[in-house]
C-alpha cells in the first residue's frame, strides 16, 4: 500500500481536528468555565459512573480521542468515498492514537503555562 502526500496531508488535517475538538471541550469543561457543570456532574458521580465512560467522554484529555476521535474521523473521513476498506480502519486506530499523544503533550503544556 503506497501512501501518496495527499493522504497524508488528511490524516494529519484529521489528527489536527481530532486534538482541537478533543482539547477545546477540555478546556470548557474545566473548573470556572461553561460546561463545569457537566464535568462536575461526572465527577460528584465517579464512584458510580464507570471509568470507561466517563474518562472518554469528559474527564481524560488523552481518553478523548477514542470516543471523539473515532466520531470525527468517521464524519468527515471514513465515509467519504462510501467504501470502508483496511487502509481507513488503519487510518482511524491510528489517528485516534496519534490525536490521544497530542491531546496529552498540549493539556499538560497548558496546564504548567497555565501555572505562571
Amino acid at each position: 500500500m503506497e501512501i501518496s502526500s495527499s493522504i497524508l496531508f488528511n490524516y494529519f488535517l484529521i489528527v489536527l481536528t481530532i486534538s482541537g475538538v478533543c482539547l477545546g471541550w477540555r478546556m470548557i469543561t474545566d473548573d470556572e468555565k461553561i460546561f463545569y457543570p457537566i464535568r462536575k456532574y461526572v465527577l460528584d458521580r465517579y464512584d458510580i459512573i464507570p471509568k470507561f465512560i466517563s474518562k472518554p467522554l469528559i474527564l481524560c484529555e488523552a481518553c478523548f480521542a477514542s470516543i471523539w476521535g473515532s466520531v470525527i474521523y468517521w464524519a468527515l473521513w471514513g465515509v467519504l468515498d462510501g467504501v470502508i476498506d483496511k487502509s481507513d480502519i488503519l487510518f482511524w486506530v491510528f489517528s485516534c492514537f496519534t490525536a490521544s499523544f497530542i491531546n496529552g503533550i498540549l493539556w499538560s503544556l497548558y496546564e504548567l503555562i497555565r501555572k505562571y
